[in-house]
């Protein structure tokens, strides 16, 4: 388990001393109303007159970041790959142009060697649990 903690200040322009009254209370009622439904949890904070300092724990945000992005299926993965593949060997083709002019006029070719690199690049990603 990790804890990541933020601190913001808002100030007003000129430090001009607005946050009084009602409006102070509408600010703590809406910053209170959108840490609650973006999973961010108030540690402190308060509204002064010309600023509002918070801290913040996002961890329980990041959280859900990372189970989301963890999810990343071989079928999302394959285009990112398969354009970065396609990419290197462009990058390389003066290198070895026999090479490259054999894959570039072979699609069976093109599909067997990038499907068999994507998955065990992918594997190889996927093995400490972040594909």
């Amino acid at each position: 388990m990790f804890e990541i903690h933020l601190h913001l200040v808002w100030v007003t322009r000129y430090r001009k001393p607005a946050l009084i009254g009602a409006v102070g209370l509408r600010l703590r009622e809406l910053a209170r109303e959108l840490c609650g439904e973006q999973d961010v949890h108030i540690l402190k904070g308060h509204v002064s007159r010309d600023h509002v300092p918070l801290l913040v724990s996002v961890s329980r945000l990041v959280e859900r970041l990372k189970e989301k992005t963890a999810y990343n299926t071989l079928d999302n993965f394959r285009y990112v790959f398969i354009k970065a593949f396609e990419g290197l060997f462009i990058d390389r083709m003066e290198q070895n142009e026999e090479l490259f002019a054999k894959y570039m006029n072979n699609p069976n070719l093109q599909k067997l060697a990038s499907e068999h690199l994507l998955k065990r690049v992918y594997e190889e990603i996927s093995q400490d649990g972040t594909p």
